[in-house]
C-alpha cells in the first residue's frame, strides 16, 4: 500500500513544485491539519519538507487504524469504495447518455467494463462528453475523479477496469482519437473539464498526484513511451487550478473567513470547528477561492469562487462531510450535509449524486428546498445525526486491519440503519413520473412515496434513491 502515491516518481518530481501550488495565494497548499508532528495547521507543504523525509504522505488507506478513526471523528474523513464511485458515476452518464451500462454493467459490488465501442446518442458527440463539466466536492484522493487503486482496500485497479470521471473521458478520447498531438489536445480538455476541491493539505496532495500519474498511465499505455517533461508540466499547471484548497462552505481557504460574512456567523458555516480558540484562525488574510473556467476566452478565465455565478457544472458527486466536529458536546453537533448539498444546487445545470445518511429520508422528502429545522424535529436531527456517527466510529475502532473493509461499515453500521447513495433528477420538458420511473428502472408508486409529489413541472428536482432497500427494480 505504500507504493500507491510515489512521492519520489519521475514524473512527480518534474512537476511537484506545480502540484504544491495554491493558486488563490500565489503560495503553496497548507496542511490545513494537526496530525503531522512539528507541522502547524497554517504551514505550508514544500518540497523540501517532501526530499528530506521530515512528513512521509500516504494514502488513508496506508494510515494505521487510530489514526483513521482520529481523522474520521475530527476531519470528517471517511473515503467512499470504488464499487459506490462507480454507481454514481453510472447515474450521471445514465441521464447524460439516455441510457445504462454506458462504460459498465454493476454486478453486486463489481463491475463488468462494457468492451463495445462507445456509441453517442442523436445530438451529442464524444466531444460533448469529454467537454462537460463535472465536480467532486470534498474529493479525499479523488475516488470519483481517477480510481487507481481502491480508496477503502488500497487494491491497485487495472487501466481497463477504471471508473473515475477521468478515466471515462479519457477511454472516449482513445477510441476517437489517432494522433498522437491531437490526442494531447484533447486529454488537456479533458482535464480542463474536471474539477474538484479538498480542505486537507495532504488529501488535496495525493488527488493532485493520482490525476498527474493518471495522464501519465494513460499516456504510456496508449503510446508505449513516457509523456513529455513539457505534457506532464502542462498537466500539473491543469491540475494546480483545477483541484484546489477550500473550506466548501464559505468558499475559502481553511479557516479564513471571507469577507462578506459577519465574524459571528463564522462558527455557524465553517466546516470544521477549530480545537484552538477560533479568533486567532482568522489572523491570515482572507482568501477567496480562485478557480479558471478554461472555456472562457483568455483573459477572462480566473474567476472568484461564489462571487462568480455563471460558472455552472454539469454534475456534482461526492461524499460530503455529515456533521461539525464539536469537540465533546457529540448531542449538539450541527449537521452540514444539508449544507453541501445547498451549495451543490447553486452550480449545476443537470444533476447531483451525494452520499448522506438514509434516515434523514426515510419516509421521503422531496428537495426542492432542503429546510431541516423545517422538516425534522431539531432535537432528533442531532441526536439521529450523531448516533449513527458515533456507531461507524465504533465499527472503525473494533474492526481489524486483516478484516472487513470500510465497505461493510457503510453498509452495516447497524440492523436498522444503511446509508443511502441518492442522485437528483432535474426534470426537463415533456418529462414525466412515469418517463422518470422507466429512465432509472424504480418502481413508480416507490418514487412516488420517497418525493411524495403527483405532478411534475420543469426544472423540479426529484429524488432518486440507490440503496438495497429503497431503490426497488421492476
Amino acid at each position: 500500500m505504500w507504493d500507491l502515491i510515489e512521492l519520489k516518481s519521475n514524473s512527480v518530481r518534474i512537476a511537484l513544485n506545480i502540484l504544491l501550488k495554491d493558486r488563490s495565494t500565489g503560495k503553496n497548499i497548507t496542511f490545513a491539519s494537526n496530525t503531522y508532528n512539528g507541522m502547524d495547521f497554517a504551514s505550508e507543504i514544500t518540497k523540501k519538507l517532501i526530499d528530506g523525509d521530515k512528513v512521509i504522505f500516504r494514502p488513508r488507506v496506508a494510515k494505521s487504524q487510530k489514526e483513521q478513526v482520529k481523522r474520521t471523528r475530527k476531519k470528517a474523513e471517511v473515503f467512499t469504495p470504488s464499487w459506490i464511485c462507480n454507481m454514481m458515476n453510472n447515474q450521471c452518464d445514465q441521464e447524460w447518455f439516455g441510457r445504462d451500462d454506458v462504460f459498465n454493467s454493476e454486478q453486486n459490488k463489481q463491475w463488468e467494463t462494457v468492451e463495445k465501442r462507445i456509441v453517442f446518442p442523436v445530438g451529442k458527440t464524444w466531444k460533448d462528453y469529454v467537454l462537460a463539466r463535472r465536480l467532486e466536492i470534498t474529493c479525499g484522493e479523488g475516488p470519483y475523479l481517477v480510481s487507481r487503486y481502491d480508496t477503502v482496500t488500497g487494491e491497485m485497479i487495472p487501466l481497463s477496469q477504471r471508473i473515475g470521471i477521468l478515466d471515462r473521458k479519457l477511454r472516449v478520447i482513445n477510441e476517437n482519437v489517432k494522433a498522437h498531438r491531437t490526442w494531447n489536445q484533447w486529454v488537456y480538455r479533458a482535464f480542463e473539464s474536471t474539477y474538484g476541491y479538498e480542505y486537507q493539505g495532504d488529501n488535496l496532495l495525493m488527488a493532485r498526484i493520482n490525476l498527474l500519474e493518471t495522464f501519465c498511465e494513460y499516456s504510456r499505455a496508449r503510446w508505449e513511451s513516457e509523456p513529455s517533461q513539457e505534457s506532464i508540466k502542462r498537466i500539473a499547471r491543469i491540475i494546480s487550478w483545477n483541484i484546489w484548497q477550500m473550506d466548501g462552505l464559505l468558499g475559502t481557504l481553511p479557516r479564513q473567513k471571507p469577507q462578506e460574512i459577519e465574524e459571528k456567523e463564522i462558527g455557524q458555516l465553517q466546516l470544521f470547528t477549530p480545537e484552538e480558540v477560533f479568533e486567532s484562525t482568522l489572523t491570515a488574510p482572507a482568501y477567496s477561492c480562485q478557480v479558471r473556467d478554461w472555456q472562457r476566452e483568455k483573459g477572462k478565465q480566473k474567476i472568484v469562487w461564489k462571487r462568480d455565478k455563471d460558472m455552472k457544472f454539469d454534475f456534482v458527486v461526492g461524499n460530503p462531510p455529515y456533521q461539525e466536529d464539536t469537540k465533546g458536546a457529540g448531542r449538539q453537533a450541527k449537521p452540514v450535509y444539508n449544507l453541501f448539498f445547498q451549495e451543490a444546487k447553486k452550480i449545476t445545470t443537470e444533476s447531483i449524486s451525494l452520499i448522506t445518511p438514509s434516515r434523514w429520508f426515510s419516509g421521503g422528502k422531496y428537495l426542492d428546498d432542503l429546510d431541516l429545522e423545517k422538516d425534522y424535529p431539531k432535537e432528533n436531527v442531532a441526536e439521529n445525526f450523531i448516533e449513527e456517527d458515533k456507531e461507524e466510529i465504533k465499527l472503525s475502532e473494533d474492526r481489524k486491519v486483516s478484516g472487513s473493509t470500510q465497505t461493510d461499515i457503510i453498509n452495516s453500521i447497524s440492523d436498522e440503519e444503511s446509508y443511502v447513495t441518492y442522485h437528483i433528477h432535474m426534470v426537463k420538458e415533456n418529462e414525466t413520473l412515469e418517463s422518470i420511473s422507466a429512465l432509472y428502472k424504480i418502481n413508480l408508486n416507490v418514487l412516488k412515496e420517497y418525493n411524495e409529489i403527483t405532478e411534475l413541472n420543469i426544472a423540479d428536482k426529484v429524488l432518486i434513491p440507490f440503496d438495497n432497500e429503497s431503490f426497488r427494480r421492476n
